[in-house]
């Protein structure tokens, strides 16, 4: 614990969701005996957590994460440049290591894509990267926190750091708090269904415009009506079948099973 004690400059501790939220978080801030900042992900709040040694409810954690004094407003869009202003200013920031990003990894023995961004901001701002855990145990919870991470590339640091949560949680799925871990495949897959939904409508809006054509080619004169109206069936036909296959495709696209030893996560 003295890795946040004896460090009075920038730092920024990366947590996995595990154990028991409240603890972790009154805790952490409590060992450091020091101001930090965290996101409030639904209101997009930064707040600095108390330090006075009060034992925090959930309530409590849910009033520090949305009152305003002495706060900074991080909207989504700019918290990446917010930490980074905090972490120039040489204050501790904490962010999630386990969120889904666009970096490839492995944790727990799945493929992953997990962010980057505690890693860019640790080889960004010099500051040095600790992994943070919360383990649950026969006799409450544990706080484990891992040596500084302050080498390597920036996919060097994202694969050391979720390493070390790994095996501060003891390889175990059980511990994780969150509902799904941010698995390759299922972000593949959640891509290519975005990518064939939107297939889906574009064969649609083809659909309703061979329509509407087909419609102005019956409203025409005689003499060019019949060669317009062949026409334009012949192109709802094929934008008909189009929406068929752009359909039966994106069925086709089935969400793959996580491995067997996350289905409880």
């Amino acid at each position: 614990m003295a890795v946040l004690r004896d460090h009075d400059g920038p730092v920024l501790v990366g947590f996995v969701h595990s154990g028991l939220a409240t603890a972790f978080f009154s805790r952490i801030f409590r060992i450091a005996g020091r101001r930090g900042f965290l996101p409030n992900w639904r209101t997009g709040h930064a707040k600095p957590w108390p330090t006075d040694g009060r034992p925090l409810t959930a309530h409590m954690v849910r009033r520090y994460w949305t009152q305003t004094s002495g706060g900074l407003w991080v909207g989504p869009q700019r918290r990446y440049d917010v930490y980074g202003r905090l972490l120039a200013e040489g204050e501790m920031v904490v962010a999630p290591i386990d969120a889904a990003g666009t970096g490839a990894s492995s944790f727990l023995g799945a493929r992953v894509r997990t962010t980057t961004a505690p890693a860019r901001l640790s080889l960004a701002h010099g500051a040095p990267l600790i992994v943070g855990t919360c383990v649950r145990g026969d006799h409450g919870v544990v706080i484990r926190l891992s040596a500084p991470i302050g080498a390597g590339s920036v996919a060097e640091r994202q694969r050391a750091a979720l390493a070390c949560a790994e095996r501060d949680i003891g390889g175990d799925p059980a511990q994780l708090l969150l509902r799904e871990l941010p698995l390759a495949d299922v972000l593949e897959w959640q891509a290519r269904r975005d990518q064939a939904a939107a297939a889906v409508e574009a064969a649609q809006e083809y659909v309703g415009s061979a329509r509407a054509a087909l419609a102005e080619a019956r409203e025409a004169g005689r003499a060019e009506a019949a060669v317009r109206v062949a026409g334009a069936k012949l192109e709802v036909s094929q934008a008909r079948t189009a929406y068929r296959d752009a359909c039966t495709a994106r069925d086709a696209i089935v969400r793959p099973e996580p491995p067997a030893r996350l289905s409880q996560v």
